[in-house]
């Protein structure tokens, strides 16, 4: 007996339909010109999907629930149940066309007339794409410019194809390249102005690109030239800047230096067990993210800003996030500190107690929030242990 589906009252066959994978949902939608209607009217929202530019092109829905191949030689990236072949998306394509980005862009619009896609698509040029197309090729079709993610996977990528891609940059979009070898000559006045961008061979950019960071961008650059007194100068300039520079910069270490090395002079607050350090940017009614963030690592220098009490870090550790916002003052009484035992050496004697006095005052208040001393370092103890 057949699922009298159709039959259904239209509530019921959304809610029926909200209930299938995105597999089923498409090919219902195959099925007949009733069922496709039904299918659309529901309007299921799901992820971005990634559109894949290679020798085995194919539009992937977020997360891997179905990949649709658009030519003979794809091979499965997921489970051949999650899989709709090229061969079964004949209605959808130009069967006497030989252009993988027609065909790419009419299975595209199709399922956007499906889904309610929660974002644009990303973008993906695999290592093979130049067997197919060209960047500017599809770059230059209507539908293939509303991307939000653009991943490069190509060895090489040459300063035209880069240039194009940067004429789209946005703060909306993201731009990760990991191709092996940038023009290393390459300027371009939107190079940071997306709003995540990744580079695995960043050695075109210079340090002075770095100061002139003021969109709060997002920014990892690998494979670089930055010398490790040049790191050092860029963060005394950030920890002293006038303006919110950038969100957060990851860069590559070239050669191995620890933290007291490029942060000398700030002050830095540690938590017992974690690699981190924090301090606070100099004073500022431009600046609101004035909690700075500095982890150096074996291979990366990680630098962030934070508004104060919103700070997230990567380890997943919500407690340690929690003690974070909430003992973050201490730092401003590890400044002062610093500042009035400066003074102290300098000052006459009516000074030196009144210094000392409040120096005894701000060694209890920094006492109250858990912080001890190693070496001159402030410590806070490890939230996670506590």
């Amino acid at each position: 007996m057949t699922f009298p589906f159709l039959w259904l009252p239209l509530i019921v066959k959304n809610e029926v339909i909200r209930s299938l994978g995105h597999k089923e949902c498409i090919i219902l939608v195959l099925a007949s010109k009733r069922a496709a209607e039904t299918v659309r009217m529901a309007r299921i929202k799901t992820p971005s999907p990634l559109i894949d530019i290679s020798a085995t092109d194919s539009i992937q829905l977020w997360h891997g629930k179905v990949v649709l191949f658009l030519n003979q030689e794809g091979k499965p990236l997921v489970k051949e149940a999650q899989i709709i072949k090229s061969e079964e998306l004949k209605k959808w394509t130009n069967q006497s066309s030989n252009s993988v980005l027609e065909n790419l862009g009419r299975v595209y619009n199709e399922i956007k007339n499906i889904f309610r896609f929660e974002e644009q698509f990303n973008l993906l040029f695999s290592s093979d794409y130049k067997k197919v197309t060209t960047v500017k090729e599809v770059l230059s079709d209507p539908t293939m410019k509303n991307w939000g993610d653009f991943y490069f996977d190509g060895e090489t990528i040459d300063p035209e194809e880069l240039k194009m891609i940067m004429d789209m940059a946005s703060p909306e979009r993201s731009f990760f390249s990991y191709a092996k070898e940038c023009p290393i000559d390459f300027r371009h006045e939107n190079a940071f102005k997306f709003r995540y961008s990744q580079f695995k061979d960043a050695r075109w950019v210079k340090i002075e690109d770095l100061y002139k960071f003021t969109n709060g961008q997002d920014v990892s650059l690998l494979r670089n030239n930055f010398t490790k007194t040049q790191i050092k100068e860029f963060i005394s300039y950030w920890v002293n800047s006038e303006i919110d520079m950038f969100r957060r910069v990851v860069i590559k270490k070239m050669e191995a230096f620890d933290l007291n090395e490029i942060a000398d002079g700030l002050t830095l607050l540690h938590i017992e067990g974690w690699r981190p350090r924090f301090t606070k940017a100099t004073s500022s009614k431009q600046r609101q993210k004035t909690l700075l963030y500095l982890h150096n690592s074996e291979k990366l220098l990680i630098l962030s800003a934070w508004v104060p009490g919103t700070f997230a870090g990567d380890n997943g550790e919500p407690e340690y996030d929690r003690i974070v916002n909430n003992k973050q003052g201490v730092i401003e009484l590890l400044i002062e500190k610093k500042q009035l035992d400066m003074e102290w050496e300098s000052a006459d004697r009516e000074n030196k107690q009144r210094i000392s006095n409040r120096l005894r005052q701000l060694d209890d208040e920094i006492e109250d929030y858990g912080v001890y001393f190693v070496d001159g370092e402030a410590t806070l103890s490890d939230p996670i242990d506590d």
